[in-house]
């Protein structure tokens, strides 16, 4: 434990589940404040006409009954889906550079119905609609959810980014 005399403050450090708490004084009592300092790994988000409300889990910190709904609902609550396919999606990227280690080969070829336009002007922005393109840089986004898909313009690299309306948390 520690105290911050300047603010009158005390804070614990390593609290259970990675917490900090901070006490101060207040008007008429002791005011609590805790602080997660990890990201959650699993959170579930319900909204309604006049509300959202967001409910997550750090390090297994839930009770059973979260991990039971987040397992439902990730699973497809027992509906049978189907793929996602965009109809449009806003392309933007970034060149890779070649300092330190050999440029990766590239996870999709660039569309064929993209020949005319070079990769370096589309990374700036481009808006793809329902197509080749689009159909084939959403597959190469979905091989690995971890990593952005690489393309080649010659003996250069580029990250690709596919940002969708209403799907990413980053829109364009």
């Amino acid at each position: 434990m520690s105290i911050n005399k300047q603010c009158g403050a005390i804070l614990i450090y390593g609290a259970p589940e990675t917490r900090n708490i901070v006490y101060k004084p207040g008007v008429d009592n002791i005011k609590r404040l805790v602080l997660v300092v990890d990201a959650p790994s699993q959170c579930l988000t319900i909204t309604l006409t006049n509300q959202t409300k967001t409910v997550c889990a750090t390090h297994g910190g839930a009770l059973d009954a979260f991990y039971a709904l987040f397992d439902r609902f990730s699973q497809g609550a027992g509906m049978s889906g189907s793929l996602y396919s965009p109809d449009r999606a806003y392309l933007t990227g970034f060149q890779l550079a070649d300092l330190t280690a050999p440029l990766p080969d590239p996870d999709v070829a660039w569309p064929e119905s993209l020949a005319d336009v070079p990769v370096a002007e589309t990374v700036s922005g481009l808006w793809l609609d329902e197509g080749e393109a689009l159909r084939d840089l959403w597959k190469a986004t979905n091989l690995n959810p971890y990593h952005m898909p690489v393309v080649a313009d010659g003996d250069k690299r580029y990250r690709i980014v596919l940002q969708l309306t209403g799907v990413c948390w980053i829109e364009p």
